[in-house]
């Protein structure tokens, strides 16, 4: 079976911030298939957890957090589920609306983040183009391999990021095992793809921004990156 969307869930610890926003994401989004992924040893998991360390494991060991896309490569190479479509999540996202809804305005498209960063100032972000000359992670452009340097992207943030099949699939073939930051290794690949890399609509640019708070009587949304625990009613739900 096929699905239209399937959302991967992210998380690291079986705690109740990731309960309350997996059991959120759960009622806001039943018709879609929904796998937590994770990649370390837990005292507990969530239901039907996927623990990618079972699957081959072909990039240097480093931070965590550096090397936190790897999970969805793992995950994708040896994947049970199918779909047109993809929605990449972390712990600390809040969804309280159908992921069809929200990501409406790049259904089609091959790869969708917040912001995506080129190493240069051709074009503008402050309407959600694409930029980032000045982006912090091209620091590490020189450790890419040469024939990568020239595709130098940055996916950001690599929580609420949006696939196709088509372009997950060539983003897998051509990521590189170099020791780099996730989201410039995933920008990277996904330009040396040659998929066009859409920024987010302002929709979601608004909520996805790294406010790490449940926004009271918020519309219903999609938000990143919330770490209070407490959902507060919303006006829309």
């Amino acid at each position: 079976m096929i699905h239209e969307l399937c959302i991967l869930f992210s998380y690291h610890a079986d705690d109740e911030l990731t309960r309350l926003h997996y059991d959120e994401l759960r009622r806001s989004n039943p018709m879609y298939p929904i796998v937590p992924l994770v990649d370390e040893d837990l005292k507990s998991y969530l239901p039907g957890a996927i623990d990618v360390r079972k699957f081959a494991d072909r990039w240097p060991a480093a931070r965590p957090w550096r090397r936190c896309d790897t999970k969805l490569y793992r995950w994708f190479e040896n994947r049970s589920v199918d779909a047109r479509r993809y929605v990449l999540l972390e712990y600390d996202c809040l969804v309280t609306v159908d992921l069809a809804q929200a990501y409406r305005e790049v259904w089609d498209v091959d790869v969708a983040a917040r912001d995506c960063f080129l190493p240069d100032d051709r074009l503008d972000t402050r309407q959600g183009e694409l930029t980032g000359k000045k982006w912090y992670w091209f620091r590490e452009v020189s450790s890419l391999d040469r024939i990568d340097r020239q595709h130098a992207a940055g996916l950001v943030p690599l929580a609420c990021t949006f696939f196709s099949h088509r372009g997950l699939e060539a983003i897998v073939a051509n990521v590189t095992r170099k020791d780099v930051f996730c989201e410039l290794r995933l920008g990277t690949a996904a330009r040396k793809a040659g998929l066009t890399l859409t920024p987010f609509p302002g929709s979601l640019r608004e909520t996805v921004r790294w406010d790490p708070i449940v926004p009271p009587e918020e519309p219903a949304g999609v938000y990143h990156a919330v770490k209070d625990s407490v959902i507060r009613p919303r006006s829309s739900r």
